[in-house]
């Protein structure tokens, strides 16, 4: 079987369904990301390629494992035996494997949401790769953003726009026998169907003890981030926390695409009148949130499906705040100056 990748924005119950997945018998799904890893040194392959285009495949790898001061791609590829290894692909897939028969599994998957702007890296990498994408109700999902990661919730609507568009375009592009659409709320309250209709995906045999999340002995920590128990009462949990402004501000980016996965407005506003966020505004609202957490010294981060309360050091924000103004600003300068070519071309 083909690897399978669990994508979806940030808090829209991917790692809800790893855990349900890691319960297969055959399943290896690591809790930290083995995708991000492999997108990041394949990223470094090309960089480091383009600068010696004469070095072979061990050279490059070598130069990119010398790089790694933190150990993230050693950590999940045979870096001590790459002459073994007929390519890049071969690499990453065998020591992936046998990590999973390692752990008495036999087939691997991964967890990181945000590889669905990367599905195109992975697919060089792994060209059956399968694609499960995650979609969860806007105002929740994005509420859940605003909380977690700090992030104002309009620039959190507009997320959770673009990257459930792109999840759709991908399907398009590589068809629903890769990558298939699942509703956390489907999850939820229909977990058996759902996960059955997973596994049918993934050409798996279903297992019964597969939704029970307290197969996982990690769900039964204070700490963990996934409960030992499906908590369907929460799913409109958000019709309480969230004000009648706030719920309007996500309809009014959000609304035409919440229509398209069958979620109902109550804003009164129609999706033909959800509007995303002009570029200047997304760029006044980043600089917005840099600022706010330039004071921000503690966050709760998921490390490991754990919850972590960190501090962060006041040297480790100043960076943050000045790589992403900088991002900022130079993204801003490159779009002023793309609109200017393109405003004298067709006058």
């Amino acid at each position: 079987m083909s690897p399978f990748f669990i994508i979806g924005v940030p808090r829209s119950g991917t790692t809800l369904l790893s855990i349900l997945l890691n319960n297969h018998s055959e399943v290896y799904i690591d809790a930290l990301s083995v995708g991000r890893r492999m997108v990041l040194c394949y990223e470094k392959y090309l960089h480091y390629f383009a600068l010696e285009p004469q070095a072979d495949q061990a050279k490059v790898l070598e130069k990119i494992f010398e790089k790694d001061n933190r150990g993230d791609i050693r950590s999940v590829v045979d870096y001590k035996n790459i002459e073994r290894y007929a390519s890049v692909q071969a690499l990453f897939q065998k020591s992936v494997e046998a990590q999973a028969k390692a752990a008495g599994k036999i087939y691997w998957g991964d967890k990181t949401p945000l590889l669905i702007n990367h599905i195109p890296e992975v697919l060089q990498l792994f060209p059956k790769a399968r694609f499960i994408h995650m979609v969860r109700d806007a105002r929740p999902n994005a509420l859940s953003l605003m909380k977690r990661q700090y992030t104002d919730l309009r620039l959190s609507a507009q997320q959770w726009k673009d990257e459930n568009a792109h999840a759709l375009v991908h399907q398009h592009v590589i068809g629903k026998e890769q990558l298939i659409v699942v509703r956390y709320e489907d999850l939820l309250t229909d977990t058996e169907n759902v996960t059955r209709s997973v596994c049918e995906f993934l050409q798996l045999k279903y297992e019964p003890s597969m939704i029970d999340p307290q197969q996982d002995a990690a769900t039964l920590d204070p700490n963990s981030y996934v409960k030992p128990k499906i908590e369907v009462d929460k799913i409109d949990s958000w019709k309480k926390e969230m004000t009648a402004q706030q719920i309007r501000q996500v309809e009014a980016i959000s609304g035409d695409l919440m229509q398209r996965f069958g979620y109902e407005l109550e804003s009164g506003l129609t999706a033909k009148q959800a509007k995303s966020l002009t570029y200047r505004r997304r760029i006044w609202l980043h600089q917005k949130d840099l600022f706010v957490n330039l004071f921000r010294a503690k966050r709760v981060q998921m490390v490991q499906r754990k919850l972590r309360t960190v501090r962060l050091p006041i040297t480790t924000r100043l960076k943050h705040f000045l790589a992403g103004s900088l991002q900022l600003w130079w993204s801003d300068l490159v779009n002023k100056s793309f609109e200017g070519r393109i405003k004298k071309k067709y006058e």
